[in-house]
């Protein structure tokens, strides 16, 4: 990744800008950038990224939240996106199935 943080805390907060990158991207339907971002993003939110003090516990929560709400409205985007392509392959599939049909039934007489 382009940055190297060896504290948790510059780690969440750099996976919350590229979550926030990633909404963008998603908004913008640039579906090969998110999952670009996801990648990096995958890297910093390793499990020791999760572990606080108890003072850094309410921070460490916000974070995680926030990460939450982000990938709830990236992965709504992408459902948005995905059930009309779904629609409209069943349709295409159903209407090559009554094309064959019909080319069948002309044919037997």
């Amino acid at each position: 990744p382009a940055f190297q943080f060896s504290d948790r805390r510059h780690r969440l907060a750099h996976a919350l800008c590229l979550s926030n990158e990633m909404l963008m991207a998603a908004q913008a339907g640039d579906w090969v950038r998110v999952s670009t971002l996801d990648e990096e993003r995958s890297l910093l939110l390793t499990d020791d990224v999760f572990e606080v003090e108890a003072a850094e516990s309410p921070l460490v929560a916000q974070a995680i939240n926030a990460l939450v709400q982000v990938n709830h409205e990236i992965t709504r985007l992408a459902a948005d996106l995905r059930n009309p392509l779904q629609t409209e392959f069943s349709t295409s599939l159903l209407q090559h199935q009554a094309s064959k049909n019909y080319a069948a039934v002309a044919t037997a007489f």
